[in-house]
């Protein structure tokens, strides 16, 4: 595997949750100034993946579960792991349900939603080759339709209004007591993979400065999964949206594109991310 195979699937995990509840829950919350609550929830994330990397490497060579078992036990390991695994089987029917729900909201209205839940199938196949078939593919996926993302923000630039985003300063830290902020905190969530992989002995980040890019970019994407719908829509109208996201991407026509709707692209790219 190459050593940036879990910098990757660090990345593309990331990419799939972002843009899949996230901006509806966030967009909910008790703030003025959302990019305050963002930072506070992705920070927080970074704190907890050094913390649980610097656990980790306490034991080399073992994973969460080699690790549980060796310091309380297999009794007691088995009953912090459920839990666990219950997040992660939660999170991939979660993700498939809101996928398909996308695409039969977006481009294929009078398709059955059970016959695309077919993306659960396609997850338990990636997962079939094991770890290292998943974390290569994570890597081509990210390469292919990281494009087809970055044109679907810089689309949107002709269609937002930058009075939407005012007030900028909210202090008041409203949010903390907002259940809806914690709700969105599922979102700082895909570190927890980390704790699978250890045995693999690959690094996070193959150096330093890796680190500082990944948590300028994927803060900036956080940003903008939340602003695009509010700079597009405003807030006292995003909050009723159900996937803001999608529908503000959905508000770009560009004459000159072969294809009507942008959309179409961005929840593939979503749907490719989350199999991974």
């Amino acid at each position: 595997m190459n050593k940036y195979s879990l910098l990757i699937s660090f990345i593309s995990v990331h990419l799939a949750v972002i843009f899949f509840a996230f901006p509806e829950l966030m967009i909910s919350v008790e703030t003025n100034a959302y990019w305050i609550p963002v930072t506070f929830m992705f920070v927080l994330e970074w704190i907890l993946v050094w913390v649980y990397l610097k656990g980790l490497s306490f034991f080399p060579g073992k994973d969460l579960a080699e690790v549980l078992i060796q310091t309380t036990g297999k009794s007691v390991a088995f009953i912090i792991l459920i839990p666990f695994v219950f997040y992660l089987l939660t999170d991939v029917i979660l993700m498939s349900r809101n996928i398909s729900a996308m695409v039969t909201m977006i481009f294929l209205p009078i398709t059955p939603l059970w016959a695309l839940l077919s993306f659960i199938a396609i997850s338990i196949f990636c997962a079939m080759g094991g770890l290292p078939t998943i974390l290569r593919s994570g890597m081509v996926f990210l390469v292919l339709f990281s494009p087809v993302l970055l044109f679907s923000f810089f689309s949107t630039v002709n269609y937002i209004d930058l009075h939407n985003a005012l007030p900028i300063t909210d202090w008041r830290f409203k949010f903390l007591t907002d259940h809806r902020f914690y709700a969105s905190m599922f979102a700082i969530s895909p570190f927890l993979f980390l704790g699978v992989v250890q045995s693999y002995h690959l690094k996070l980040f193959p150096k330093k400065w890796h680190g500082v890019l990944t948590f300028i970019g994927l803060l900036l994407l956080f940003q903008l999964a939340v602003y695009i719908p509010l700079l597009i829509f405003s807030k006292e109208a995003a909050v009723t949206f159900h996937f803001p996201f999608v529908l503000a991407l959905d508000t770009v026509d560009l004459e000159w594109f072969l294809f009507d709707r942008i959309t179409i692209f961005y929840i593939i790219s979503v749907a490719i991310f989350s199999t991974t």
